[in-house]
């Protein structure tokens, strides 16, 4: 008799229109056990992340597994600009993924080096979720996942 499948649940946070391409593979997947709908796709652009998931061929509503984020509508190139968004969004970020990626035991972040909205906040949330700051507003499962990012150029 074989064990039973058994997969780490993951959730999957891109942060920019690069990491959007990137991780919008997974959406077009069949089958996803490890993953199913974990992913979570964040902007600071309406027209980016739907961009992303109209090149993806998803016929999705944006709020299925986009979140935008911050009241500007991009940042550019400027990691400082991209920090700062996500410091003033971090509830709305971080109510997101407590409710995206519940039950995740792996937290993926995946961005790009290209611009401010990836590389900017990713490792900005990841310090919050990880005790680097103050900030608790996040669910405890979160202290007990695995903090994973990276990076594509």
């Amino acid at each position: 008799m074989s064990a039973p499948d058994r997969f780490a649940r993951w959730g999957v946070i891109a942060s920019c229109g690069g990491g959007g391409k990137i991780v919008g593979q997974l959406l077009l997947r069949d089958e996803n056990p490890g993953v199913n709908d974990r992913i979570l796709l964040l902007n600071t652009h309406r027209s980016d992340l739907r961009n992303t998931l109209d090149r993806l061929g998803l016929d999705v509503e944006l709020n299925e597994y986009g979140q935008l984020f911050g009241e500007r509508r991009g940042v550019g190139n400027n990691f400082y600009a991209g920090e700062q968004v996500a410091k003033q969004s971090i509830e709305q970020i971080s109510g997101r993924i407590d409710d995206q990626m519940a039950g995740a035991e792996v937290l993926l972040y995946v961005t790009a080096l290209g611009g401010g909205t990836g590389n900017g906040p990713v490792p900005y949330v990841i310090d919050q979720f990880t005790g680097g700051s103050d900030y608790s507003g996040h669910k405890p499962w979160i202290d007990d996942a695995v903090h994973i990012a990276v990076v594509g150029g």
